[in-house]
């Protein structure tokens, strides 16, 4: 339960105990003084008490700030004043010295030390209203001595009757009460030497009064020494003497000292004999009170409208605050609440007010009744406040998450806890939205990458894993040419296929673009390669009723098993399985094997080797195969062709190209044979023959591609008709916008575009139609059929055909075999290019081209089946 805090009794002890400490002290001096030391006798302990605290109060002036230093030089000049009266009264001095001039002027030093007090410096009303105060508290004091000293033995009846003392008794009581206002307006820190202050002057007026009622001066020795001690105490503390509030901070009304005395005073001059003096005294009495009261009032109706009005401005608050504040006491009850909770909770304030909160709360979050370690340093004061998280049941019965500050009442000053409750229901469900966004892929549905990681890890730590990597086949085309709408749904079809395939510990992940991930709950290859075989056959019926161009989905699967390490390294190796799939051919699943990391090591080497090369241009050189006219033998063209000797050996194209064309290093490779061969034709003899220069997709997709090649036409010198970009089927239809703007631009300078490898993709009059082409490239593959499969003639004979018709020129590609050659030449096939006709040879032996009509190979020569493997391997 909630601890009751301190009050601010325990902080009042000990100022109380040291100022009841001082006036003992100064009480018994007193007594002692009253008893043993008669008027003419009072020089010496005066003298002595007196120079100590006159020397007090001038050591507090010099060790206090500069306004308390004005204040205490000013008592010390009062107190001297008032010793050199007590000692001119015990040696007899004339009673105006003594009453008169210096009295007076301690009482006026003492007002200038009232006056220049750091806490007395307010404005009109506050001194209007402490000196009304004092001077009330003045009359009524005279009033009441007035009569009873005209009652008295020591007075005579007359003016000249009156005692001294009495004379001052006012300006005492003044005095007192203005350093009293001030006293009980100073703050903790200043209040000890501001409480000895305030006794001793009403010590002083005391002193007096009792030398007024017995007629005796020995009477207020015993007071007049007892405050010397309480003025010296007070400059033994030292420090500063008032630090008031700030003016208007509360209302300044009447002294409780005035109250006290003015109600006996009035009635005391009822009842007395009536003279001038008591008459004057008790009606100016009354008009002061009179007075007082009227300030009284509008202060209070003041107040009470300040208070509406704060009243009303909190209402304002409480009602516009989307927080609901609650009051709770040390029992856990609640004693307050703002119509806030209305809209959190469902039930009115007062509903609400007199039950628990712990009530509401979830069972397993903590209570806001002051409970559990959560409130410990709230209670044990180490903090100012604690914030707690907690889930309230609303009234329809679901729960509403809470962030609330809970404070104690009043600083501490009051029992209970002061709570701010703000729901937090609408960012506690975006924040899990957004916890699960991070956790699953936003287009699938299935675990995301970073989460599929972190499941991997656990796995890993746990015993051995998993994985399979699968990248879809394809995926590319379908994209460029259905779409991408078509190509986000055929992904999340994938992703369901994927689900579907596998068991139900199984984990499936999308890594990005068309990549995708499982984890298996086996721990074996054989486990890994058996769920491969599921997806692959649950990934071919993937989108098939969604869209026919979607359908029949294979993909490239890497199967990786690991125990301990990392997630990203056991990925890596399933990423390296699946390349291996996809060289393979794809539509299949391969295990990793250690062998796959020297090879990934070697593509490495590789990659940096070629850059080498191409930084340098050692070991790159140009090779050229004729293109010929089987009609009369004569080489009407050339294809160049790239080899490379690198430092360990000499590569073949298809060692490099692939791994070229990855990196992007095929641009620059690109780049190189272009030029090369060029320049190559620009030195040679023959003036019509041209060169054809493969193209890659990467070189397409280069934006400086044609401003490329036609710099390396106006560095050649060559004739823009005399270049052959070629560009495979694949190609030129990945994105048949850009292709066809590029290519078209090239085509309007005079160069020609051959598509390679014709018949091999998704051949189709509609692309013919887009793509900017003037020759067609029949593959090798329908080449080396001819004459053996009567389909190969067939669809050779249909493309010879449709060239025709769309007045295309036509070469025929891998020739190996004179049967080859003469069956092209009768289906009307007029150039060709092969092993058989002319194997590629360097650019620079070859020198120029022979004049035309020069001797050729013989069509009908054999050719070794060993080279001509070797020939079609090489690229020819």
């Amino acid at each position: 339960m909630l601890l009751t805090p301190a009050t601010r009794t325990a902080t009042a002890l000990p100022v109380a105990g040291r100022v009841l400490g001082w006036v003992a002290v100064a009480a018994s001096v007193g007594v002692v003084t009253a008893k043993l030391v008669p008027l003419d006798r009072l020089a010496l302990p005066v003298a002595v008490v007196g120079t100590l605290a006159v020397a007090a109060q001038v050591r507090a002036a010099r060790d206090a700030a500069l306004d308390a230093r004005r204040t205490w030089a000013c008592l010390a000049g009062a107190t001297a004043l008032w010793v050199l009266a007590l000692l001119g009264a015990a040696s007899g001095w004339s009673a105006p010295l003594v009453w008169g001039w210096l009295r007076g002027a301690a009482l006026v030093v003492t007002l200038a030390a009232v006056l220049l007090a750091r806490g007395a410096r307010r404005g009109v009303r506050g001194w209007a209203m402490l000196l009304l105060d004092g001077s009330a508290v003045g009359l009524a004091a005279f009033v009441v001595f007035w009569i009873v000293l005209r009652s008295s033995p020591a007075s005579t009846g007359d003016w000249d009757g009156v005692h001294p003392a009495l004379l001052w008794l006012p300006g005492d009581l003044v005095a007192a009460s203005l350093v009293t206002g001030l006293g009980v307006r100073a703050g903790a820190g200043v209040r000890v030497p501001s409480v000895l202050v305030v006794v001793a002057a009403v010590g002083t007026a005391a002193s007096d009064a009792a030398w007024v009622l017995t007629g005796y001066p020995g009477s207020g020795t015993g007071g007049w020494v007892a405050v010397l001690v309480l003025l010296a105490a007070a400059g033994r503390v030292g420090g500063p003497l008032w630090r008031a509030e700030p003016e208007g901070s509360r209302p300044v009304g009447p002294g409780r000292l005035s109250q006290v005395l003015c109600a006996p005073a009035v009635a005391l001059a009822l009842v007395a004999r009536h003279d001038v003096v008591t008459v004057g005294a008790t009606a100016v009495l009354l008009a002061a009170l009179a007075l007082q009261i009227g300030v009284v009032h509008r202060q209070n109706l003041a107040l009470w409208a300040a208070v509406a009005l704060q009243a009303r401005r909190l209402d304002d608050l409480l009602a516009d605050s989307r927080d609901a504040l609650l009051q709770v006491a040390p029992d856990g009850r609640v004693e307050f609440a703002s119509e806030a909770v209305r809209d959190l909770l469902g039930v009115s304030p007062r509903e609400l007010v007199g039950g628990r909160l712990a009530e509401r709360a979830h069972p397993d979050d903590d209570t806001l009744d002051g409970a559990g370690e959560t409130f410990a340093p709230l209670l044990e004061h180490r903090t100012d406040s604690v914030v707690v998280r907690a889930r309230l049941q609303h009234v329809d019965g679901t729960w509403r998450h809470t962030e609330s500050v809970v404070s104690l009442r009043d600083g501490g000053a009051t029992p209970g806890l002061t709570i701010s409750l703000r729901d937090t229901t609408v960012q506690e469900r975006m924040a899990a939205e957004v916890r699960r966004q991070a956790r699953t892929d936003s287009l699938t549905g299935v675990t995301s990458r970073a989460a599929f990681l972190a499941l991997v890890d656990e796995r890993l730590a746990a015993g051995p894993a998993v994985v399979l990597f699968v990248d879809l086949d394809g995926f590319k085309s379908v994209n460029d040419t259905a779409g991408h709408a078509v190509g986000d749904r055929l992904l999340r079809d994938v992703a369901a296929a994927l689900e579907r395939a596998a068991g139900p510990d199984d984990v499936v992940a999308r890594l990005g673009g068309d990549e995708f991930a499982v984890l298996g709950a086996g721990g074996t290859a054989a486990a890994g390669l058996e769920l491969a075989a599921a997806v692959l056959r649950s990934l071919r019926l993937a989108g098939r009723e969604r869209d026919p161009r979607a359908a029949g989905t294979d993909a490239s699967i890497g199967v990786a098993v690991g125990a301990g390490g990392s997630a990203e390294s056991l990925l890596g190796d399933a990423d390296l399985a699946m390349y291996a799939a996809k060289a393979a051919g794809g539509a299949r699943a391969v295990a990793f094997e250690p062998r796959m990391r020297t090879e990934v090591v070697e593509r490495s080497r590789l990659v940096t080797a070629l850059d080498t090369a191409l930084g340098t241009g050692t070991g790159l050189a140009l090779h050229v195969q004729p293109i010929v006219d089987l009609t009369d033998r004569n080489w009407v063209g050339f294809e160049a062709l790239v080899r490379w000797e690198a430092p360990g050996g000499h590569r073949t194209p298809r060692d490099f190209l692939s791994v070229a064309e990855e990196t992007g290093q095929i641009v620059p490779l690109g780049r190189w044979v272009l030029g090369q061969a060029l320049g190559w034709l620009a030195g040679c003899g023959d003036r019509v023959a041209g060169v054809s220069v493969n193209v890659a997709g990467r070189q397409l997709a280069d934006p400086a591609f044609p401003a490329s090649v036609v710099e390396a036409l106006e560095d050649s010198g060559v004739d823009p008709a005399r270049l052959t970009l070629e560009v495979t089927e694949q190609t030129a239809i990945d994105d048949m916008t850009r292709t066809g703007a590029r290519l078209q631009s090239l085509r309007a300078l005079g160069v020609h575009v051959s598509l390679d490898d014709f018949g091999t993709g998704f051949s189709s009059l509609g692309y013919l139609a887009q793509l900017p082409v003037d020759e067609l490239k029949i593959d090798r593959r329908f080449v080396a059929g001819l004459g053996v499969r009567a389909e190969d003639d067939a669809l050779v004979r249909a493309v010879l055909r449709l060239a025709a018709d769309l007045g295309l020129a036509v070469v025929a590609e891998g020739v190996e075999t004179a049967e080859q050659a003469r069956a092209l030449a009768a289906l009307g096939c007029r150039r060709a290019q092969g092993f058989h006709l002319q194997r590629p040879v360097p650019a620079a032996s070859l020198g120029f081209p022979p004049a035309r009509g020069a001797a050729s190979p013989d069509p009908a020569a054999p050719v070794p089946r060993r080279e001509a493997a070797q020939a079609q391997a090489a690229g020819g």
